[in-house]
């Protein structure tokens, strides 16, 4: 073999990750470790201060009463893993994914997350406060008894998972998006933010507390018991979705659309939401007394055993009902006719109901 094949190989084989197997721990490795894949591995109650993790890998291994301090993992995965009651105090995430990982009773505080996947997460009593969280996501993850508090979540993206008892306060949401997911005790508590979304989800027992979410949707999901309180929901989006036994409090959904939604005994009184829309909408045992409804669209709506009494709709367009339906209410100025067309496009350009407007 000539020397110049000896040292391609040499080079080939330099390339290669070194490979850890069955070895058991109960302290750091190296301060460092680089390119290295752990197989069949544990880690009993290991202290990593100030570790670099870069482009390591774990299979099948297991970090029991862990605490990562001031950590940094980049360019790293996780396979068929376990994680019990460890710790993550602000430590640096970039280009992590778990796959297949077991973890619970983790505890994460501070630090910030970039790029962090979770695919088949099995996750149960995670506590994770001060995280700074961006381009994160969780699919077909199995989580219990989570708690987000404080810090900023954006562009995550949580699909078809299976959520319970998942709670999230003081943080602030940007692109919050969940779809196709199963939830039941969710509550959000003084958050703020820009499009947090469930899509086609099913809820069960949500609650917004002293929250102020722009741009926020419930598109196509259906929420069962549950409410929202003190709340801002300004241009909500509730599209084909279905409601049932969800009571709104001090809350306001101003511009906010119900197209094609159905709620059923739902207690609505004194909402503030002027420019409501609700085309095609069927609303069953829906308490709407004194809730300021003016200039709203309930073109095509179904009104069954609704209490209007004290309600403004003043200056809406309503179309589809006879005017008994609206007789609780106060309805002046409103439209009930739509063959006089030049009219009702002015009153689409003056009121521009829903989040949409005059589309």
């Amino acid at each position: 073999m000539s020397a110049a094949r000896e040292a391609s190989l040499r080079e080939l084989a330099g390339e290669l990750p070194a490979v850890v197997e069955g070895q058991r721990f109960n302290a750091p490795p190296a301060e460092t470790l680089s390119r290295v894949v752990y197989i069949d591995c544990s880690f009993e109650r290991v202290h990593w201060r100030q570790c670099r993790f870069e482009e390591a890998r774990f299979v099948n291994c297991r970090f029991e009463t862990n605490r990562f301090e001031r950590c940094v993992w980049r360019e790293m995965g996780c396979a068929d893993s376990q994680f019990i009651d460890c710790v993550w105090e602000e430590c640096e995430l970039e280009r992590v994914g778990w796959q297949r990982v077991i973890a619970s009773g983790a505890e994460w505080r501070g630090g910030r997350q970039r790029d962090f996947s979770c695919v088949e997460l099995d996750a149960a009593g995670w506590r994770v406060s001060d995280v700074r969280s961006e381009h994160g996501s969780f699919v077909d993850c199995r989580l219990r008894e989570w708690r987000l508090q404080g810090g900023r979540w954006s562009d995550s993206a949580w699909i078809r998972n299976q959520l319970d008892g998942f709670s999230v306060e003081e943080a602030e949401l940007h692109n919050f998006i969940h779809g196709q997911s199963q939830a039941r005790r969710v509550a959000l508590s003084g958050c703020r933010g820009v499009n947090a979304r469930w899509i086609d989800c099913e809820l069960e027992h949500m609650a917004l507390d002293h929250c102020e979410l722009k741009q926020a949707a419930w598109s196509h999901s259906v929420w069962n018991g549950g409410a929202i309180r003190s709340s801002r929901l300004a241009g909500a989006s509730f599209d084909q979705a279905r409601l049932r036994r969800v009571q709104a409090r001090e809350a306001d959904l101003e511009q906010a659309m119900f197209d094609g939604a159905r709620l059923e005994d739902c207690a609505f009184e004194q909402l503030n939401a002027p420019r409501l829309s609700l085309r095609q909408a069927r609303l069953e045992q829906v308490n709407l007394s004194g809730a300021n409804l003016r200039g709203l669209d309930a073109s095509g709506a179904v009104l069954q055993s609704v209490k209007l009494s004290g309600c403004d709709c003043r200056g809406g367009r309503l179309l589809g009902q006879p005017r008994g339906a609206w007789s609780a209410a106060d309805t002046a100025g409103a439209l009930f006719d739509d063959s006089k067309l030049e009219q009702d496009r002015a009153w689409r350009q003056q009121a521009q109901p829903g989040p949409r407007g005059a589309a």
